[in-house]
């Protein structure tokens, strides 16, 4: 068969330049790998960052329960505080009407004032008569006065009891 020198090496040239292409593109690729390998983190690494997330979602769900746990008896703080609020206010309403209808009015207030001071100066009055019966019969009118006294009281306590 015809060999065609010419073709020939022309064909070698051709494989030559596309083995030097080649060969500059496998040096880009190699050096666009090392690029890329020095960038992203190794398997090793990843285990660890997924360990550590696996670990994380784990606290993060116990603290929602946490949470959750601590949502409901705050409500049921709040709710408890809320009705012992409400009955304090009641009790507080119940307890000034009472004392505003049981309010003693300024003109009794100024009666039973007058009474008291009378009831006082009668008091003194007879202290007084006692003390100055000092006479001859004095004694035994303060012992005859005092068991006077004694019997009315003695009276006063049967009627209370």
């Amino acid at each position: 068969d015809k060999l065609d020198p010419k073709a020939l090496m022309a064909r070698v040239e051709n494989f030559e330049q596309s083995a030097k292409h080649s060969e500059i593109l496998v040096d880009t690729m190699t050096e666009h790998i090392r690029n890329l390998e020095g960038q992203v983190a190794h398997r090793s690494e990843l285990t660890k960052v997924r360990q550590e997330s696996s670990s994380t979602k784990t606290e993060v769900q116990s603290i929602r329960n946490m949470l959750k746990d601590l949502s409901t008896s705050t409500y049921s703080a709040t709710r408890f505080n809320s009705s012992a609020l409400s009955e304090l206010k009641h009790l507080l309403e119940k307890q000034m009407t009472r004392l505003a209808e049981e309010k003693l009015n300024t003109k009794d207030f100024a009666d039973l004032q007058e009474k008291v001071f009378r009831m006082e100066h009668s008091m003194k009055d007879n202290r007084a008569i006692l003390s100055d019966a000092g006479g001859p019969g004095g004694p035994q009118i303060n012992s005859v006065v005092r068991r006077i006294i004694l019997n009315l009281e003695d009276k006063i306590m049967v009627l209370e009891k």
